[in-house]
């Protein structure tokens, strides 16, 4: 008898347990995720990704100048140069 009450009241709150835990993980991958976009959208991130895009962006162009030295790039660091 005692076991019937007991299985009686385990499979009614069954489905409390089981929404309860549901709202939990809602909870904690909300919380989860809130973090993580705060975390990919913070000034510092922006600034450490602008700063490797230009530097990339100037390495890029100095390795184009120095492989190919297009003909005008030569005539301007002659006129530079004052010759």
């Amino acid at each position: 008898m005692l076991s019937a009450f007991a299985s009686s009241i385990i499979d009614q709150s069954r489905s409390g347990i089981v929404e309860t835990a549901v709202r939990d993980d809602i909870r904690n991958l909300k919380s989860s995720l809130s973090l993580e976009l705060q975390r990919s959208t913070s000034w510092k991130t922006a600034v450490v990704v602008n700063l490797v895009a230009w530097l990339l962006s100037i390495a890029i162009t100095i390795l184009v100048v120095m492989a190919g030295v297009p003909s005008w790039v030569t005539s301007l660091i002659g006129k530079l140069k004052g010759g």
